[in-house]
């Protein structure tokens, strides 16, 4: 069993990952966080509780097990922005999406800390993701790699439907999404809005095309 995440094993190409979920802090970080970086508002609560009738449906779950705020999983590990102009943190963040400080003043992260968890954390998280993809895509052709969130529509421009399927500029895979998941009449010319863009995270970045 992992440290850093739980993964449950299915019998068909769906591969759910849910990686803000984690609750758990080593205790060294949480000694110097501040009391609103101890309540990790930022938290998908429940997403991985929400999604959990996927196992019965013969899908592989990987859930993260420790905050977003240890690492985020769905950041690149170079830091770099995925969300250009809007509100965003990084890999380690250094503030809630609310802008109040996660550490105190004398205690912030460096980039040897960061470097570390990325060693720790991160990279344990997607070498299970890569396995998995590969291991149910040479069992079944392909895979669908869905990416479970509860997102804050405020943070994010407004409305956003129930379920994006595809990136930006992920023509092709938005058309294979709706061979599988919608009826024949919808599969043709269905609404613009029905499949909108959005910005990857890093699994869709790593797997765009499936």
């Amino acid at each position: 069993m992992s440290e850093v995440y739980r993964f449950v094993e299915g019998d068909t190409p769906l591969l759910i990952s849910v990686p803000h979920d984690g609750r758990l802090i080593p205790e060294d970080q949480r000694a110097r966080m501040t009391a609103a970086g101890l309540a990790i508002p930022d938290t998908d609560w429940h997403v991985a509780q929400l999604y959990g009738f996927g196992a019965d449906l013969g899908a592989s779950l990987l859930v993260a097990r420790f905050s977003r705020y240890v690492v985020d999983l769905n950041r690149p590990p170079d830091d770099e922005s995925l969300y250009e102009g809007q509100v965003s943190t990084g890999l380690c963040p250094q503030y809630t999406f609310a802008g109040e400080p996660l550490y105190r003043e004398d205690a912030p992260v460096s980039g040897d800390e960061v470097a570390g968890r990325v060693e720790r954390y991160w990279r344990p998280y997607h070498a299970r993701l890569e396995a998995a993809l590969d291991e149910l895509r040479a069992r079944h052709g392909s895979v669908f790699l869905w990416d479970a969130h509860y997102l804050v529509l405020s943070l994010l421009g407004g409305a956003l439907l129930a379920a994006i399927v595809g990136g930006v500029g992920d023509y092709l895979g938005r058309r294979r999404m709706r061979r599988h998941f919608l009826p024949p009449e919808r599969q043709q010319a269905p609404p613009a809005a029905a499949f909108p863009p959005k910005p990857e995270g890093q699994a869709e970045r790593e797997r765009p095309d499936e």
